[in-house]
């Protein structure tokens, strides 16, 4: 991606998606803009919960930072959204949950460069939830990321 005059937004999308024997998770899309002030930048995720396994209800926490989450040092978000599905019975049958479903965030910010991060939860009733992080989008005005992230 080569950079234009004045200000480009730039956008690396993880191509990060993962399975265990009970739960399927990826990212399904992001979004980066900039209107020449601001920087949007979201995502959606689908997340499933395979089988009879005690999940009752999946979650998504989207976390927005304005430093790489990955680096040394304490980093808070600078803001935060938290999306459930509906319950469902812990049953035989597979359950899933996606972008189109409510697990999807956007938000609107000044200009810099902006990390986000979905952590996903499959809610188990009397047991441990299981949780996992996913980075789902790196936006920037100025800074080329297709070499990834």
């Amino acid at each position: 991606m080569a950079l234009g005059a004045g200000l480009t937004a730039a956008m690396a999308t993880p191509a990060h998606a993962g399975w265990t024997d009970h739960v399927k998770y990826k990212r399904q899309g992001s979004v980066c803009k900039n209107d020449g002030t601001n920087v949007t930048i979201g995502a959606a995720v689908y997340q499933q919960e395979l089988g009879k396994n005690g999940v009752r209800q999946m979650r998504v926490e989207f976390l927005l930072y304005d430093s790489d989450p990955n680096s040394a040092g304490i980093h808070s978000a600078k803001a935060r959204m938290t999306k459930s599905s509906a319950s469902f019975p812990n049953d035989e049958r597979n359950h899933w949950w996606n972008g189109g479903g409510g697990a999807k965030q956007t938000w609107t910010v000044g200009p810099g460069e902006y990390w986000m991060v979905a952590k996903l939860t499959w809610d188990r009733a009397g047991k441990r939830d299981w949780n996992y992080k996913l980075p789902v989008a790196r936006c920037s005005f100025n800074i080329d990321f297709s070499a990834g992230w």
